[in-house]
């Protein structure tokens, strides 16, 4: 089992932890979140490829997308 937990925190008032879980190679990963903060209403997000934040985004590379799957907000085009 693999397990990793994100700590959410900044300027705002935005705040939580999400837990990814995964049994084994093969099984899908599972999310789990507890976020407060949001206004109300469907949110997204999505995974860096490094857990660098010295220097914003920019240190923490590009969005993780190992398999160049089409991805975004399902209004994007």
């Amino acid at each position: 089992m693999v397990k990793a937990v994100a700590v959410l925190r900044g300027d705002s008032s935005v705040q939580g932890t999400v837990h990814f879980t995964q049994d084994g190679e093969n099984s899908p990963v599972k999310v789990e979140a507890k976020i407060t903060g949001l206004a109300p209403g469907k949110h997204g997000f999505h995974i860096h490829e490094f857990g660098d934040n010295t220097n914003g985004c920019t240190s923490a590379g590009a969005h993780f997308n190992p398999q160049g799957n089409t991805h975004g907000a399902p209004e994007d085009s």
